[in-house]
């Protein structure tokens, strides 16, 4: 979203603040257009571009999650088909027009929330993407309905995978970290741990 002069980079309530930027665009768009022949597309698109490069969630200034597109202005991750997936939406993807390349997905939130992550596409290419995003479901009290036969408690947490152009980004390696949710036991071997995958949501 937008940073005010009032709030970042410069002095606010009689004090100055330091900040740490990965990265700074400057342009002259408010939200219904931008100066210089610019649109309030592109102003998107760099908005885009910013939240899968850095890991932050988009939203609406009334909190809603929005569609986030690429340099081709092509939606990459679509609000609608996401339902109730709208948190920690993370993503790996190239996008050689913005000259970036993303193999391992991250989010801020990944000290105390990300619990899982995409890494190793084998087949990433210009303008392929893959997104996650979660449920924001409870991660501290397992459910005990619709877990796999000879597993009596599942994570109530549920992710939502869409990828977007060309032939797709291949396979990939998931990469839970358990340590980040209290639901299940973290010191199990792997075979005590299964993947569940549902089309609907329900997991029955």
């Amino acid at each position: 979203g937008d940073v005010g002069n009032n709030r970042y980079g410069g002095q606010y309530a009689g004090g100055a603040e330091a900040v740490t930027f990965g990265e700074i665009i400057t342009y002259g768009c408010t939200t219904t257009g931008c100066a210089g022949g610019k649109s309030a597309a592109e102003k998107l698109r760099i908005e885009s571009y910013l939240a899968m490069k850095y890991g932050t969630t988009m939203r609406t200034t009334a909190g809603a999650a929005m569609d986030y597109k690429n340099s081709a202005n092509t939606t990459v991750w679509n609000a609608t088909t996401a339902g109730t997936h709208t948190s920690r939406i993370a993503f790996i993807g190239q996008d050689d027009a913005s000259a970036w390349r993303k193999t391992t997905s991250a989010t801020i939130d990944f000290n105390s929330n990300e619990i899982l992550s995409i890494t190793n596409p084998t087949d990433l290419e210009d303008l392929e993407f893959a997104s996650i995003a979660d449920d924001n479901g409870q991660k501290t009290t397992p459910a005990s309905s619709n877990a796999p036969a000879g597993f009596q408690q599942r994570l109530v947490r549920s992710w939502k995978w869409q990828t977007v152009g060309g032939d797709g980004v291949g396979t990939v390696d998931l990469k839970f970290n358990l340590n980040n949710q209290s639901a299940l036991p973290i010191a199990g071997a792997p075979t005590t741990y299964k993947v569940l995958f549902d089309a609907d949501g329900d997991f029955t």
